[in-house]
């Protein structure tokens, strides 16, 4: 099933913080689409379920750091 989330909390590096996900588990690959319309493929590295918040950080596994900032 395809997701989209628009919940970016931060970005650092080649780091991203994304809230209020469902359903994403540790070492899932997904996609990151830049605000230039380019594609980058990622993996979720850690999923916190904090109550009222949930959290994952994704990391770019086939490139260099996400290159934009939230």
């Amino acid at each position: 099933m395809i997701r989209e989330y628009k919940t970016i909390h931060e970005v650092s590096g080649p780091l991203m913080v994304v809230e209020k996900v469902e359903g994403v588990t540790y070492d899932e690959l997904a996609e990151i689409q830049l605000p230039n319309g380019q594609m980058r493929r990622c993996k979720v590295l850690e999923v916190n379920k904090v109550p009222h918040r949930s959290v994952i950080k994704t990391s770019p596994c086939f490139t260099g750091s996400l290159g934009w900032v939230a």
